[in-house]
């Protein structure tokens, strides 16, 4: 009985140290990181709007990425019903990614944007129209998840395809809302960096 108890302890000891554990801070830790550059193109208050932005993280083994982001509309457009008037937007904030297999040839990277944003109208031609109107900026809040499909070109520089999702709240103007923010955007990132 002894024996039997003795084989019975002994392999319980050895599935525990076989069957460790793995985290995503598992022995030496590895530390990289990127900046970037992108442009995206996607929906904005009923209308296909360009934007362009930066971003940059600090790289935790491999996987785990910590920085911030931003980016604004560069093709502002028309405000319907105003006469000379644009809608300007911008956003930035907190980045948090999650890299999986990074270092495969093409991977994929989850990833959130937590910030603030901006919007206003603004005077499209200020020589034709002096008009008094209160353009003053107003403040939101913008979460914006996303995933991208990054390709390794070289190993300090990726190239990133991505969808993404913004969704804005507080938006204050009396002829837009914040579903008219809202909107899915493609976008196409180029890092570079120590990965």
């Amino acid at each position: 009985m002894k024996k039997l108890t003795l084989v019975f302890v002994s392999a319980m000891l050895s599935i525990v140290v076989l069957s460790q554990e793995k985290t995503l801070f598992d022995g030496k830790l590895h530390n990289g990181g990127y900046g970037a550059f992108f442009t995206k193109i996607g929906a904005i208050n009923g209308s296909t709007g360009v934007f362009m932005g930066g971003q940059g993280s600090w790289i935790l083994n491999h996987k785990l990425a910590l920085g911030g982001k931003g980016y604004a509309l560069i093709s502002p457009f028309d405000v319907k019903g105003l006469d000379n008037i644009k809608m300007e937007f911008g956003c930035w904030g907190g980045l948090i990614e999650y890299i999986i297999a990074s270092d495969n040839v093409i991977h994929l990277n989850m990833n959130t944007m937590i910030g603030a944003g901006g919007v206003k109208y603004s005077v499209k031609d200020y020589r034709n129209d002096h008009s008094e109107i209160d353009y003053t900026e107003d403040a939101v809040f913008v979460i914006e998840p996303g995933i991208d499909a990054e390709i390794n070109i070289h190993k300090n520089f990726r190239i990133g395809l991505g969808v993404y999702y913004r969704i804005v709240s507080g938006v204050d103007y009396a002829d837009l809302t914040n579903t008219d923010l809202n909107g899915i955007s493609g976008q196409i990132t180029l890092k570079f960096g120590a990965f």
